[in-house]
């Protein structure tokens, strides 16, 4: 093992040599303490078993989460297993569970049929471990951000319950439920046959998210909470605490090139007070960093605020000129919001949307099926403060203003549907934000993260 983390160190070094612009990117099996820093890690040659042995589906989360506490954040098993035939069932839940590993890779032995490729498979299958690859790709912001958060702190990126909750004792019977960051839970399927999974579920109100965000449910604990999950046309529990930003992409695409050209979203999940805060890290994902800048990595800090009466979300990058690279994408343009109240669109205001104090043109929003769409006007650049508001909010900050802004073409949605928590409006806020840079992408984008 020992070994390992030199042969590690001493290609990470030769990578840096051969390439010093660019950040090396190393996957091994050997490692030891201290492997981290250099390289990202599987766990090695598994078997397609449903049961507690030999690495398979339920081994693997453990192995994930050792991997983790001695400092290697990027960390997967091969999905669907190395050794043994990959049954059906078996390789659809070990995709879904997979696909929120730090490290996502399905990979298996040359005398395995039939093999774990997806498409071998039939077509509910194949359309259920598709959604989960493209949930993975919308997701990538989110991991990469949960990655740096790591590299940054130290801390594990993968964890179980008790490092979030430890005075929390029921947490520490979990067995496969797992916490991604600070507020994502994670609770897979690992038994055949089963279309639910019965995990604990902390103190605080949380939203069971899926690919299709829309469909969040409110779950409210500290409880014990029995979960339903489909084999197929289905995807398992994800939990997000209320009040957490979850950066995303906005269409997951086949290659993380065209995904990434999608722009980022950031999914706002409000708490009981209508609140929320998150950030993200932007950078070009493949430069190395020098003395100068250590990190490469570009701040993106996100806060908002929502009820009927009206709100505010604003973003700010931190500390721009020390965190962000010359090749970094920076969002610029237009940003999308979408919020879900339980109540009507038609008590939103519309006619009072501004963009950092200046009046939306009358004819740049509108209202249909729900849903508020408008438009920011030009020249909008996420790398300077930026402020959207609305109702009451927005009338206190236009009322200082008399200009008019008329709208181009790129823009801002928001759509207004629904809920209420513990006697509050809680709220789903998803911003888009556009990506100026066109410069080349490559499917090697996000290698880290993937």
């Amino acid at each position: 093992a020992f070994y390992g983390l030199m042969e590690c160190k001493q290609s990470h070094r030769g990578l840096l040599e051969m390439r010093p612009t660019k950040r090396p990117f190393l996957l091994t099996r050997a490692s030891f303490i201290g492997s981290g820093q250099y390289t990202s890690h599987w766990t090695g040659d598994n078997e397609a078993t449903w049961e507690a042995r030999g690495g398979g589906i339920k081994d693997s989360i453990q192995a994930c989460l050792g991997a983790n506490l001695w400092g290697i954040s990027q960390v997967g098993a091969d999905i669907g297993g190395f050794f043994g035939k990959p049954e059906q069932q078996l390789l659809t839940r070990w995709t879904q569970l997979g696909s929120f590993y730090t490290f996502t890779r399905n990979h298996h032995g040359l005398d395995t049929s039939p093999g774990s490729e997806p498409y071998r498979w039939d077509a509910a299958a194949v359309a259920t471990m598709r959604d989960a690859y493209l949930w993975r790709y919308r997701l990538l912001p989110f991991f990469y951000t949960l990655l740096m958060d790591s590299h940054l702190t130290g801390g594990p990126a993968m964890r179980h319950p008790t490092m979030n909750f430890p005075t929390d004792a029921a947490a520490y019977h979990e067995t496969y439920s797992f916490f991604l960051g600070d507020s994502m839970l994670v609770a897979p399927v690992v038994d055949e046959d089963a279309t639910s999974v019965t995990t604990y579920v902390p103190a605080g109100v949380w939203y069971r998210l899926r690919p299709a965000w829309t469909d969040a449910a409110v779950i409210v604990g500290p409880a014990k909470h029995v979960l339903s999950s489909a084999v197929y046309n289905d995807q398992i529990p994800v939990l997000v605490a209320a009040g957490t930003v979850i950066p995303q992409h906005t269409t997951p695409a086949l290659t993380v090139k065209d995904t990434r050209a999608s722009g980022i979203s950031l999914l706002c999940l409000l708490d009981a007070n209508g609140l929320a805060a998150g950030h993200l890290f932007v950078d070009s994902a493949e430069s190395a960093p020098t003395a100068a800048d250590a990190t490469l990595a570009y701040r993106l800090d996100v806060q908002c605020a929502a009820n009927l009466q009206g709100g505010v979300i604003s973003v700010s990058a931190t500390n721009p000129s020390a965190h962000r690279p010359t090749d970094a994408p920076v969002p610029t343009g237009g940003a999308r919001f979408s919020i879900r109240f339980f109540e009507v669109v038609s008590r939103i205001d519309v006619s009072g949307m501004v963009v950092n104090g200046q009046k939306l043109s009358s004819g740049a929003c509108s209202v249909v099926n729900n849903t508020l769409t408008c438009t920011l006007p030009d020249g909008v650049d996420a790398s300077q403060p930026l402020e959207v508001a609305w109702g009451e909010r927005a009338n206190s900050v236009a009322d200082a203003h008399d200009d008019t802004v008329h709208i181009s073409k790129a823009g801002l949605v928001a759509a207004l549907v629904g809920g209420a928590v513990l006697g509050a409006i809680a709220a789903a806020v998803i911003m888009h934000l556009r990506a100026a840079s066109n410069s080349r992408r490559n499917n090697e984008d996000y290698s880290r993260v993937q």
